[in-house]
């Protein structure tokens, strides 16, 4: 197997390893430095790919001097390892923006009554959350898509509760807050 065929493999196969390995850190650490190295790996993979393409050309140039006739099967290969960089990148981008954006409701039902009809609002928009029995524990994953502040309604033993959930949410950022109803009916919020 010819260096520059050897080459153009790993022109294709370092950037999609590394990032694998960045995403799959950063999703267990969320540690900020590991964005910054995934911006890095992208552009380092953009170099990568053209040179992985001028690689490709001379090695099927170099078979073909040498009357091997050109290697298509070969070449289509690692064209296709190349060219896979860029859907996982994008799928990468795609979930990190995903993770990034997803704000986390939980709400604790310590009292003795079961929470009905509880919806989360922003602006026009409303997010309906499941019946809470007493004792249980819900958790909730939302996107919001405007910035501002999320309000609360539900129902507790017949009687309206409202308030704010999440004082203020920034355009795709994600928060998280947890709602406790104490054992006296209190609403307790959390963030």
């Amino acid at each position: 197997m010819s260096n520059w065929y050897k080459l153009s493999l790993a022109c294709g196969l370092t950037p999609l390893t590394i990032g694998c390995l960045i995403f799959l850190s950063w999703y267990a650490t969320k540690a900020d430095w590991l964005m910054l190295a995934g911006i890095y790996d992208i552009i380092g993979g953009l170099v990568l790919f053209i040179c992985g393409l001028g690689l490709l050309f001379v090695y099927g140039q170099k078979e073909r001097k040498l009357r091997n006739g050109y290697p298509i099967k070969r070449v289509l290969i690692a064209l296709g390892i190349l060219l896979f960089n860029f859907p996982a990148a994008g799928l990468a981008l795609y979930s990190a923006e995903n993770i990034i954006s997803t704000s986390t409701v939980t709400v604790i039902n310590k009292s003795a009554f079961e929470v009905t009809d509880m919806v989360l609002r922003e602006r026009d928009i409303s997010y309906r959350f499941p019946r809470i029995m007493s004792g249980q524990e819900v958790t909730e994953y939302f996107h919001f898509k405007y910035e501002g502040s999320v309000d609360y309604k539900l129902s507790l033993n017949g009687s309206v509760k409202e308030g704010i959930m999440l004082g203020y949410v920034t355009g795709g950022m994600g928060e998280s807050a947890t709602m406790v109803i104490t054992s006296d009916g209190a609403i307790e919020i959390g963030r």
